[in-house]
């Protein structure tokens, strides 16, 4: 009895966790990228942030079909005993994905101070309210996904280690 309250609290938190991504993924579609603003840095940042977050976008519902499989329920939460689990090569693929999106968006974050120091410099008032925009934009973006991010390297490194254990069915 004790073990099945465990494994039903495990199964609760990580079902919240996934709804938690899938609300992270929804403000990151409602997020507008702006238009360029002439200033290099700023606009690679910008696009670099949209790229992420259009990549987090589409891996999130593949990360959750994939842990929906794993324990073995529809998408809609009902237990499915024909459900069938999830390879370890669906998994790596997916891993790989998450990890290369991991790294843009570390590489993304590293734009962000030199994106300061050049908005610092603007003195055209109309260029100073676009450059400011991208700016707040992409610090929005970055931000849901470093949680997003280390949210799905953890997701998906522990459905990988539940399919390569000998206890897995």
């Amino acid at each position: 009895m004790m073990a099945l309250m465990c494994a039903i609290g495990v199964s609760a938190q990580t079902a919240e966790e996934m709804q938690a991504s899938k609300e992270r993924a929804a403000k990151l579609e409602k997020l507008v990228q702006p238009k360029k603003c002439g200033i290099a840095t700023i606009d690679e940042l910008t696009s670099a942030a949209s790229r992420v977050a259009v990549e987090s976008i589409q891996i999130t519902p593949l990360l959750q079909g994939l842990y929906y499989r794993s324990i073995g329920q529809a998408e809609n939460g009902v237990t499915d005993v024909t459900v069938k689990k999830p390879t370890v090569n669906e998994l790596m693929e997916l891993s790989s994905r998450i990890g290369k999106q991991a790294v843009a968006v570390a590489d993304a974050t590293k734009l962000i101070p030199e994106a300061g120091e050049e908005l610092k410099g603007v003195k055209n008032p109309m260029k100073l309210a676009a450059a400011t925009k991208s700016v707040k934009y992409s610090t929005d973006v970055l931000e849901i996904l470093g949680v997003e991010s280390a949210f799905q390297v953890k997701a998906i490194a522990d459905m990988i280690k539940t399919a390569t254990s000998n206890d897995n069915l």
